[in-house]
């Protein structure tokens, strides 16, 4: 069976999701655009990256050299029918979202053939056939370890924040909490900030004027142009964040977590019960520097088992046999 990844768009955070899965299972990984393959060079010590010209970039010649494609993109299966009869796509979520709590139109799983789940809490949502894949982002950190060039101050606590975009349940904490975090962070403390690729695209005005007094703090740092998290993380000491599904991934440290909710939705995702949703007006870092979170260390671990299923982890070896239609678990 002939497999490949594709990443056709400019979208840099695809690259956290799409590298490590086709790097750990052998699968030649497609990118037509040479600025993120310079930047996936510099980011990760091992992958299977192949540049094509986004010219030369077709469903007709996917379906003349593969069986089988891989993205994170959402390729509607109207589309493929349209174009296609043989090729199989299947969807590489990035992150598990809580996009869709309040407004379907912001669900975050394409209507494709199949899906690669981390777990259950993620196809519990899926209305598709898929298959579990665990925790793989994780397994290549730990594997190929690409590191953090942040050279940071061990005896200060490091916060990220790491905000979401605006979709439709407007649950990005950007507008409301950014000046408050940049201004106020205390002495004993320095902030990274890993913004939505989304915010850039949508709002880079607004981001680099209201990010512009940060600039030459010595303690706040701005990843940009970097796709990592898991070596950011593991450098984090406390998590803040609102809807971004970073707050997943930090699951797998026990660690803190504090959350913004600016869009207040009821029901609350299940992240939010795992660390504290600092309430409206409270100040942020007082209200942080009081809480060690360890009474929520087991519901943490808890939610962590249930959105990367390891116990159904597919077969490193066997990927290949596995993505049939046939080995899918259907809803």
């Amino acid at each position: 069976m002939r497999i490949a990844g594709i990443i056709s768009d400019g979208f840099v955070h695809y690259l956290d999701h799409m590298v490590p899965f086709c790097t750990l299972y052998g699968i030649p990984l497609l990118i037509s655009d040479r600025n993120m393959v310079e930047i996936a060079n510099r980011n990760y010590p091992k992958h299977t990256i192949t540049y094509i010209d986004p010219l030369e970039l077709s469903y007709h010649y996917l379906e003349a050299h593969f069986d089988v494609i891989v993205t994170t993109e959402k390729t509607k299966r109207c589309e493929l029918e349209a174009f296609t009869k043989t090729l199989t796509v299947i969807h590489l979520p990035h992150g598990h979202s809580d996009k869709g709590l309040i407004n379907p139109e912001c669900d975050p799983f394409p209507k494709q053939a199949m899906t690669l789940a981390y777990g259950q809490a993620m196809s519990d949502k899926l209305t598709i056939p898929y298959i579990y894949v665990g925790n793989f982002r994780l397994r290549y950190f730990q594997t190929y370890g690409p590191s953090s060039p942040l050279k940071l101050d061990l005896r200060k606590t490091t916060i990220l924040y790491a905000p979401t975009y605006n979709d439709r349940d407007r649950g990005s904490s950007f507008f409301t909490h950014l000046t408050e975090i940049l201004t106020t962070l205390p002495t004993d403390c320095q902030l990274l900030i890993k913004f939505h690729p989304y915010l850039y695209q949508e709002h880079l005005p607004e981001l680099i004027a209201m990010t512009a007094p940060a600039l030459a703090h010595p303690d706040i740092h701005i990843i940009e142009e970097s796709p990592l998290i898991y070596p950011y993380l593991s450098q984090t000491d406390i998590y803040l964040g609102d809807y971004s599904s970073i707050g997943y991934d930090f699951l797998t440290f026990d660690r803190p977590l504090f959350f913004l909710d600016p869009s207040g939705l009821n029901p609350p995702p299940a992240i939010h019960q795992c660390g504290r949703v600092i309430p409206d007006g409270a100040p942020i870092y007082p209200y942080i520097m009081e809480y060690t979170g360890e009474e929520l260390s087991a519901v943490r671990q808890n939610l962590y088992h249930k959105t990367f299923t390891s116990s159904y982890e597919s077969d490193l070896k066997s990927l290949k046999i596995s993505i049939k239609p046939a080995n899918f678990h259907t809803c």
